[in-house]
């Protein structure tokens, strides 16, 4: 076993998995196995609870031999462990490195940037999502709060000139995106404002905000699941 890169692992990626009574099992576990050049190795319930996470319990007693025993079962959900079965002398345990647990260390090789200008916002539910995020679920021409019966994602400037970029895409309400119809987005605003349904500054804010995602100064926040590109 590589003690630094076990370390980075454990510290970096799979402590953040695991509470504070599985780590400190965890640990022990690989005490007993990697660090003796084994993969799997017996472990008495009994006295490994009595070694085991002292002093985090309640007062600083140790762990019981039920909360340890639940732990590892936790600890093996997780994919930290397998418990492979009891023999005479304890509990026969395998231990796998935070390497060599699945989904705990991001494979950064295999990792693709994500290229915002071919996302398709407008047609693909997560990226959809996004764009709703960053309108903070208000409509961006009105501002009423929008949910799943009266949101819409809303062109800018009306296909099929405008794209289904981030840089042309705002969350709307049905009502604004009914009576926007093919006008310009700016025009749109101006509308509202002299209807009385926006005050001058939120008009001046609109609008620079506007201007902003035009530029691509206003990207959505993106999850690693939402890369569905445009076709």
């Amino acid at each position: 076993m590589n003690a630094d890169e076990f370390l980075r692992g454990f510290v970096d990626y799979a402590s953040p998995k695991l509470d504070a009574y599985e780590q400190a099992i965890y640990l022990y576990l690989v005490r007993c196995t990697h660090l003796e050049g084994l993969t799997d190795n017996l472990v008495s319930v009994t006295s490994a609870s009595e070694r085991t996470a002292v002093g985090i319990a309640k007062q600083g007693a140790r762990i019981s031999r039920n909360a340890y025993r639940a732990k590892l079962q936790s600890l093996e959900r997780k994919g930290f462990i397998r418990i492979m079965g009891k023999e005479y002398s304890g509990t026969r345990i395998r231990v796998f490195l935070p390497s060599e647990v699945p989904g705990v260390i991001p494979d950064t090789k295999t990792a693709t940037p994500m290229d915002l200008e071919k996302l398709d916002f407008y047609t693909v539910t997560e990226n959809r999502d996004a764009i709703f995020v960053r309108e903070k679920g208000r409509c961006f021409y009105c501002m009423v709060l929008l949910n799943n019966k009266n949101r819409v994602v809303d062109h800018i400037v009306s296909r099929p000139k405008g794209s289904n970029s981030y840089r042309n895409c705002v969350a709307a309400c049905l009502q604004c995106n009914s009576e926007k119809g093919q006008t310009a987005a700016d025009d749109f605003l101006r509308a509202l404002y002299r209807k009385g349904r926006l005050s001058a500054d939120e008009l001046d804010s609109h609008l620079a905000a506007l201007v902003q995602i035009q530029d691509g100064k206003a990207p959505p926040i993106m999850t690693p699941t939402s890369m569905t590109a445009e076709n």
